[in-house]
């Protein structure tokens, strides 16, 4: 053999590194949308009912002062969240209400629902 082959290579080997932090990008990437709505101020009711879904995107939240939360917008009033509602054209929404908020603010959200056509309103608790 060649003395010259036998030399110990002096290089470090970024592919594995690249790897690493790629395979971190799509872990962060993927999580995050789940952790921005989880930081809702909102207490959901608990019930031992069987597992309740749906969908977050099609949710509207009401934190424990009355304000309304939709698609990551916060809304003071009913009024605030009207032009968004007729825009999105849905026939189906549903609604999570913090476990302190008043019971008059979710009939009055119903109410409104109800009167921009909406057919189904689902009401979301979590599972004990």
């Amino acid at each position: 053999m060649n003395k010259k082959s036998l030399k110990p290579i002096s290089m470090i080997n970024m592919i594995p590194l690249i790897d690493i932090f790629l395979v971190l990008l799509v872990v962060f990437m993927i999580s995050i949308p789940f952790l921005l709505t989880t930081h809702l101020p909102i207490n959901l009711a608990k019930t031992n009912a069987g597992t309740m879904h749906h969908q977050k995107q099609k949710t509207i939240y009401i934190d424990a002062t009355g304000h309304y939360f939709f698609k990551k917008n916060k809304f003071v009033s009913l009024n605030d969240i009207s032009k968004t509602i007729s825009q999105e054209k849905l026939n189906q929404l549903s609604i999570a209400a913090d476990q302190n908020v008043q019971y008059q603010k979710v009939i009055q959200l119903i109410a409104f629902l109800h009167q921009h056509k909406i057919q189904t309103i689902n009401l979301v608790a979590i599972k004990t």
